[in-house]
C-alpha cells in the first residue's frame, strides 16, 4: 500500500478519528471495517468474496470497495479483534499490495490505499503510563509489546509474528491518555 499506519493506545483516545480526519483532509474515501465483527473463520469471505460456486455468492467488501475506490483510505478499527486468518489475509496486502476477489476472480491492487490499523492491544505499555509521553516510544517497543499480548480467553498471541514483521516496516504509533486538559481544548477547538 501506500502508506500504512498502526495506531496502538489505550480505548477512547482518537485512534479512529485521527484516521477519519486523515482522509477528510486527503479528500479520500473512507471505508472503516470494526474487526470484532470478522471474529470468525468464515469473515475472511466476506472481506474477500464468495467463489461464485456459492449460493447467494458476491463480492467482497474490502475488495469492491478497494476496487472502485482506488484512492482511498481503509481503516481496520481494533484489528486485534479479527480472526487469526483474517489477520494473516493483510500479510499479502502489507507485502505485495494484492488482494484477490474471490467473486471476481481478480487481484485487487491496493498501491494507492492508506491502510489504518487500530488497536487496544500492548495493553502493559499503557496501563500505568498516565503521565507518560508515549508517542515517544520507538515502534520496535510497541511491537515487541503486541507480540507478548495474548487474548484472555484463547492465551494465544493477538497477532502473529509475521504481520507484525510486516507491520514494522511501517508508520507505528502508540498514542496517550487524554488528559483533562487536552479533552478540554478539543472541545474548544471543534
Amino acid at each position: 500500500p501506500r502508506n500504512a499506519y498502526l495506531l496502538a493506545g489505550p480505548p477512547g483516545v482518537g485512534k479512529t478519528f485521527m484516521s477519519r480526519v486523515f482522509a477528510e483532509k486527503l479528500g479520500f474515501p473512507i471505508k472503516k471495517f470494526d474487526m470484532s465483527g470478522y471474529s470468525n473463520k468464515e469473515a475472511i469471505e466476506e472481506l474477500v468474496g464468495f467463489a461464485p460456486t456459492w449460493k447467494d455468492a458476491e463480492p467482497g467488501i474490502l475488495t469492491e470497495f478497494v476496487f472502485n475506490n482506488p484512492k482511498c483510505v481503509l481503516l481496520f478499527d481494533e484489528i486485534e479483534k479479527a480472526h487469526i486468518t483474517v489477520i494473516r489475509m493483510f500479510l499479502q496486502i502489507l507485502e505485495d499490495g494484492i488482494c484477490e476477489d474471490k467473486y471476481n476472480k481478480r487481484n485487487i491492487s491496493f498501491s494507492d490505499t492508506i491502510i489504518f490499523f487500530t488497536t487496544n492491544a500492548g495493553r502493559q505499555l499503557y496501563r500505568d503510563a498516565r503521565n507518560e509521553n508515549l508517542t515517544l516510544l520507538p515502534g520496535r517497543v510497541i511491537i515487541d509489546a503486541l507480540e507478548k499480548d495474548k487474548d484472555s480467553e484463547t492465551k494465544q498471541p493477538f497477532f502473529p509474528p509475521e504481520i507484525l514483521s510486516r507491520m514494522s516496516s511501517h508508520t507505528i504509533l502508540m498514542l496517550n491518555h487524554l488528559k483533562a486538559d487536552a479533552i478540554l481544548e478539543l472541545v474548544e477547538k471543534d
